[in-house]
């Protein structure tokens, strides 16, 4: 048995249990076959016997019926006499035609069987016995065993041989420089790429220690630093925080990223180097950052722009509100000093410049509130909406006594915003509500609240007179209008002051409507939290 288990060939395996058959069961001529492990063809098939007979036969041959195909169909030994040569099912090299007497034996795995061994004419007697059938099932149950631990064997080399060969090429042919050092310092492999980026030979750089690839100026510290990573190698970038550079064959210089990782093998500890070349990367930086300065330079002239636009649009606003308020005031005592008397075309023209002058006058301190909303800062706390909204609710149906409406005012939690200028927001979406009801015989108007992706969405809802959705890119521009300032009169400055004022927020608001059906406006910002009040935030 200790011959099998030193064979480390297939074929030397089978010609091995051939020989020891006939020795131990004195029998004249040996065969064994074995099968693929899927069945059906034979894989081996080995023949021991009369001098200048032993052969192997060519694999892939088929069983035909006989005594051998009985035999492994049945999974039993047989012990047969007076055979012919015919009747096994397979052409035995230089077989007799007739044999005197005959064993056959099943080879069996696990599962299934693998082949047979046969054994023919017994030296010693005319028939083969019990005691020659149990050794010759012992032997084949062996044979079957070693046989497939070579089969595992072989399988585990191809993929370990497989997986060595992907190895090399992935090194081979990897997109970076991948350099392999020695504890010594000494180059002992590099791959393809290597040589391209430095413009070495594989021979002029295995053996050589690895300062060749490093700039003259860093070569006397390198190699303090390649001994303090050996002392504790781990994965990492080399160099962090520093500018690394690598030197060419021609003595050019380039930047590099480089990442380490020791390696153990049977030569012992390697360090691995994959080397990057960094030139585009660091174009790249260089651009972001002269991008990054352009950008800065226009911002703040941007912003001085702002700041120009808005002190000048403050000061116009402002200086004109001395004139109007003169027009207007004059435009009133020329009408008392005309008396009821007077002509009512004059009475008539004072009082369009009168409202003419009202109407200047609200949109001028629109402008200044628009200003003011982008100035100033905000104070940002968790603020209970659902009393908010309520309180401008309550003002609405003071100022509105008269209207039928029915307030829907569902609940509504805390957000973070500046309470001040979001109860504007408010006052702003439920007046426009108000107004643009006032033709409908029983108002509905309601808000409401939902939570979607970490945002707290308010809206406010109408059965007004709403808009055609194709005008709503105008819809919260300055003085833009989407109905007849005599049908619903206004300034066209309230829906640019609420969209400041949620901009400054960081939320967003948007609308949806159908003409002579409905409007809904919605805006969102960052959710609170119940019953925490922090202290105020100045937002600039």
């Amino acid at each position: 048995m200790l011959r099998l288990v030193g064979e480390r060939d297939r074929d030397g395996l089978l010609k091995s249990v051939c020989d020891i058959a006939r020795e131990m069961v004195s029998a004249e001529y040996a065969s064994v076959g074995i099968f693929h492990r899927d069945g059906g063809t034979i894989r081996g098939l080995a023949w021991s016997g009369k001098p200048g007979t032993e052969a192997f036969a060519p694999p892939f041959a088929v069983l035909q019926p006989g005594h051998l195909a009985d035999m492994l169909l049945d999974r039993q030994s047989l012990r047969l006499s007076r055979v012919s040569a015919e009747s096994l099912g397979f052409d035995l090299p230089s077989l007799p035609t007739h044999i005197a007497s005959l064993l056959c034996v099943p080879l069996l795995a696990s599962t299934h069987i693998r082949g047979w061994l046969l054994l023919g004419n017994k030296l010693d007697s005319d028939t083969f016995n019990e005691t020659d059938e149990q050794t010759a099932v012992a032997l084949a149950s062996d044979l079957a065993l070693a046989y497939e631990r070579l089969e595992d064997q072989e399988r585990a080399d191809e993929g370990l041989a497989d997986s060595r060969d992907l190895a090399e090429s992935m090194f081979e042919y990897a997109p970076d420089a991948i350099v392999a050092v020695n504890e010594q310092g000494r180059i002992v492999k590099v791959n393809a790429q290597t040589l391209k980026v430095f413009g070495y030979t594989r021979e002029e750089l295995i053996g050589e220690f690895v300062e060749i690839l490093v700039p003259e100026r860093f070569r006397a510290a390198h190699p303090a630093r390649r001994q303090q990573y050996s002392s504790c190698p781990r994965r990492r970038p080399m160099g962090e925080g520093l500018e690394l550079f690598g030197r060419r064959k021609d003595t050019s210089e380039f930047p590099v990223d480089i990442m380490l990782s020791p390696l153990e093998t049977k030569r012992g500890k390697l360090m691995l180097s994959v080397i990057r070349d960094a030139t585009a990367r660091k174009q790249s930086e260089t651009n972001v950052r002269e991008l990054n300065r352009s950008l800065e330079a226009h911002v703040e002239e941007l912003q001085a722009a702002n700041q120009e636009l808005e002190a000048f649009s403050y000061s116009v606003s402002h200086d004109l509100r001395a004139p109007l308020r003169q027009i207007d005031g004059f435009s009133r005592i020329l009408r008392e000093r005309m008396g009821p008397q007077s002509d009512p075309n004059s009475s008539h023209y004072l009082q369009r410049i009168q409202d003419a002058a009202t109407h200047m006058a609200l949109l001028l301190e629109g402008l200044l509130n628009l200003g003011r909303i982008g100035r100033q800062g905000l104070s940002i706390r968790s603020t209970d909406l659902h009393p908010l909204a309520a309180e401008v609710i309550e003002e609405l149906k003071l100022e509105h006594p008269n209207r039928q409406i029915e307030w829907i005012l569902e609940p509504l939690s805390f957000v973070q915003c500046d309470r001040i200028l979001v109860k504007a927001v408010f006052s702003n979406l439920l007046s426009n509500a108000v107004k643009f009801t006032r033709l409908r015989e029983c108002a509905i108007i309601r808000v409401s609240q939902r939570v979607e992706q970490g945002e707290t969405i308010i809206s406010v809802a109408d059965n007004g007179v709403g808009f055609n959705m194709k005008y709503l890119d105008k819809l919260f521009g300055i003085f833009q209008r989407l109905h007849r300032p005599e049908d619903f009169p206004g300034t066209g400055i309230g829906l640019a002051t609420v969209q400041r004022i949620i901009q400054k927020h960081g939320g967003r608001i948007w609308a949806e409507a159908e003409l002579n059906s409905f409007a809904r406006f919605h805006f969102a910002l960052l959710p609170g939290i119940k019953d925490q009040v922090p202290a105020g935030i100045e937002v600039t």
